[in-house]
């Protein structure tokens, strides 16, 4: 099947990917919209709607979506708590 892949060098060329699901792999087309262009992911995948990922094309062409770590609001509530206690500190370092 690896001669069936395409690779993605050129984003004003439509192109033919592959995507694994389960033991098969499935065609999927890109489309362009707007100045991007969108992948359609099969939903037989489970991918959340609004996931956010990190894109990156490796030395075969191959596109790797990693998927964002999603803090919980405590989480974010946490992180706002521990830097508030160095506002101090980076407000007089932040003209140095």
């Amino acid at each position: 099947m690896e001669e069936n892949l395409k690779t993605i060098t050129n984003p004003q060329i439509v192109y033919d990917m592959y995507i694994h699901e389960g033991e098969r792999m499935v065609k999927v087309k890109t489309r362009k919209v707007g100045n991007a262009l969108v992948v359609t992911i099969p939903a037989s995948l489970e991918i959340k709607e609004g996931q956010e990922f990190t894109p990156e094309v490796d030395s075969m062409g191959r596109l790797i979506l990693t998927p964002l770590e999603v803090l919980s609001s405590d989480e974010k509530n946490d992180i706002d708590r521990e830097m508030e206690k160095y506002r101090p500190l980076m407000e007089k370092l932040k003209d140095r």
